[in-house]
């Protein structure tokens, strides 16, 4: 099932908050919240939702948590959450995420919390960015406890506590990663150093 029709509105076009939780949805699209300008919450727990349209959420100016736990999302792109500048909390624990674009939480001024636990994060060069903000965020970070779950030597390790510099990524996966379109999102390579 796909989220792509434009939801319908109660009276007035106003609604306050979302819930599609516990539905069989696996794709959520562009423009299917549009017209919904005083929404506070959505809840999109315990679907099948693998893959998000950029910008999904775009020009929800009053959004203050979106729950997307229990899904099956693998990544989350450059602009999922992009200009949404009142959203405090983002669910996004037990899915499979393994690679998060270094902007998917920019231009996020009121972010507190990022619930990550539950996936699959692949401590690479190509994730260092990440824990390098959730350091800059204290507050984030508390709430977070990011964990690796790849390469196997890093597993259950909490993504600040790292050490990149005993990683040597290849300089083409820190080139794809750079150029990655939004679709898709290339593997990186590693190794450590001895």
């Amino acid at each position: 099932m796909t989220l792509d029709k434009q939801l319908p509105r109660g009276e007035d076009g106003e609604f306050f908050k979302i819930y599609l939780n516990d539905n069989q949805i696996a794709v959520v699209r562009k423009g299917v919240f549009v017209g919904l300008p005083h929404l506070t919450s959505v809840n999109l727990y315990n679907n099948h939702i693998s893959h998000i349209e950029s910008k999904a959420f775009y020009n929800l100016s009053t959004l203050e948590d979106i729950v997307l736990n229990n899904n099956n999302l693998q990544q989350v792109l450059r602009w999922t959450f992009i200009e949404l500048k009142l959203l405090f909390d983002i669910y996004l624990q037990s899915n499979n995420i393994s690679v998060i674009h270094r902007e998917a939480f920019v231009a996020l001024p009121k972010l507190r919390s990022i619930y990550l636990t539950g996936n699959a994060i692949h401590c690479t060069c190509a994730i260092e960015w990440f824990a390098q903000y959730l350091k800059a965020h204290p507050i984030i970070s508390q709430r977070s406890a990011t964990q690796c779950a790849y390469p196997p030597t890093l597993q259950g390790k909490e993504v600040t506590l790292v050490n990149f510099t005993s990683l040597v990524c290849d300089s083409q996966s820190s080139i794809s990663i750079g150029r990655m379109k939004e679709s898709t999102i290339p593997a990186s390579y590693y190794y450590l150093r001895d």
